[in-house]
């Protein structure tokens, strides 16, 4: 009865529709109000080619949002940069408007892969840093990918990976 029940679950728990696998992703810094977002993960290269996507066009997209004190306002802050950036420099139009670009992604081909994952070996580092009068902050990580060969107006994309961040800044009364 065990191994039948086995020959049942093991191909449902093999099959998965992710496409980005991360080994980890933190914030480095020991400073207030900056930080520095390392990513390491693998990008499963066969994933991207049965869904129809073109994961060396992906764009690693920062999306912050502050709470002031205490003039108590809102404030909005976008940093985008290609996940590939060792392979495609230029940052599609799309994304290029009204964003910072501070950070840079690689993505290495290895000879051969440790895992049953064949893909790419992807990372990014993100420097950023928060507003003075800061006293919450919600920042969302994301990685997206066209659904053709081009980023433009009408491209299909869609979210691949994606982690929230966030942080309160109380000050010290003494």
């Amino acid at each position: 009865m065990f191994l039948f029940s086995w020959a049942i679950l093991l191909p449902l728990l093999a099959r998965s529709d992710d496409i980005i696998y991360p080994l980890f992703f933190v914030d480095e810094s020991t400073v207030a109000k900056a930080h520095n977002f390392r990513f390491s993960g693998i990008l499963d290269n066969l994933e991207c080619e049965n869904d129809l996507f073109f994961c060396n066009e992906s764009v690693v997209v920062l999306n912050a949002k502050y709470e002031t004190y205490p003039d108590e306002v809102t404030i909005y802050a976008q940093n985008t940069f290609n996940l590939c950036g060792n392979l495609i420099p230029d940052i599609p139009d799309m994304f290029d408007a009204n964003a910072s670009h501070h950070g840079s992604g690689t993505c290495i081909i290895p000879d051969y892969n440790h895992d049953n994952i064949f893909g790419w070996n992807v990372t990014f580092f993100i420097p950023f840093t928060d507003p003075e009068a800061a006293e919450f902050a919600a920042m969302d990580i994301s990685i997206v990918v066209p659904k053709g060969e081009t980023w433009g107006p009408k491209t299909d994309y869609q979210e691949i990976y994606s982690k929230r961040f966030e942080y309160e800044f109380t000050p010290f009364v003494l």
